[in-house]
């Protein structure tokens, strides 16, 4: 089997396999003291290319700078829960379009020199009852209508 490496991918016979770096984190918030600072760092430092945040109810995100270009959406935190922020590094993935509900955000789009559609979803869900049936359902369907 013939492999050709490069610094992001593998290449074997035919099939494009790219390895790629996510963070989902919780972060209770990111206006607790340090919090900005050390998700910046952990950004930077880890070279991720989707980083997903649950339950921030920041809407300025300025660690997604420095000498990268990121993307993102936001949902907006729904009561005292939410707040959702789904990020991609622009030089890897091209977005298409954006979907969302008030326990989702998502993305549609190519990875770069990849001819495939990809979704990339930030889901925080209810853990109990009818509420989460009808995310599972919202989602299915959208996974399911995306094909």
């Amino acid at each position: 089997m013939k492999e050709i490496q490069g610094p992001d991918s593998l290449l074997l016979v035919g099939f494009h396999l790219l390895i790629i770096k996510i963070i989902s984190l919780n972060c209770y918030g990111l206006k607790a003291k340090g919090k900005v600072d050390s998700s910046r760092d952990l950004l930077h430092k880890e070279m991720c290319l989707v980083l997903g945040l649950q339950e921030t109810k920041a809407e300025n995100f300025p660690f997604l700078g420095g000498q990268r270009n990121f993307g993102f959406l936001y949902t907006s935190a729904f009561g005292l829960a939410g707040g959702l922020l789904l990020s991609w590094d622009t030089g890897s993935f091209s977005k298409e379009q954006d979907t969302g509900g008030v326990n989702f955000c998502g993305a549609i789009g190519a990875w770069k020199n990849i001819n495939k559609k990809v979704g990339l979803l930030n889901i925080y869900g209810p853990q109990f009852g009818a509420q989460k049936a009808y995310l599972l359902e919202e989602l299915s369907s959208l996974i399911l209508n995306a094909t």
